[in-house]
């Protein structure tokens, strides 16, 4: 279970690094920063759709280190989520999915989007989309499979 444990404090700092860009991105978004730098007028609907995707990476970050925060300082909590993440049903069902990978780079394609989104709006608009696609079509392999496993 210590190996465990290092592996979720690893996982921590990782939230708390997530947490902290998200954080540091909302602030100079809304010190209008990045619109001095890049010399441009930005659309708002972008504006605000970039800063409900930081403030959702931050919440979500700041909610996995509650949750790893208290799985460290509790055993029973920390086999609980030990057992979860190693579920056998489960880990086939996202294996097949491919879900590990599809989250991974759906998360790099929104967060490139994000940064995109202060120089060029098509681009911005063209990652957001892809990565909506993506997530939607692993949904539904998702769910395929959870019926049919």
């Amino acid at each position: 279970m210590e190996k465990y444990r290092k592996i979720i404090k690893k996982r921590m700092i990782l939230c708390g690094i997530l947490a902290a860009v998200s954080v540091v991105l909302g602030v100079f978004d809304q010190s209008e920063f990045f619109d001095m730098v890049s010399m441009i007028t930005r659309n708002e609907a972008i504006a605000g759709f970039q800063l409900g995707l930081l403030s959702g990476f931050g919440i979500m970050a700041l909610f996995l280190l509650y949750k790893y925060g208290k799985a460290i300082k509790d055993d029973t909590k920390l086999k609980m989520l030990y057992n979860k993440e190693h579920d056998e049903r489960q880990n086939l069902i996202r294996q097949k999915a491919g879900m590990p990978m599809l989250i991974i780079t759906s998360g790099i394609m929104i967060f490139a989007s994000i940064i995109a989104g202060y120089f060029n709006e098509i681009i911005f608009n063209t990652l957001i989309l892809a990565a909506m696609i993506q997530l939607a079509l692993g949904a539904m392999v998702k769910i395929y499979y959870i019926k049919k496993i």
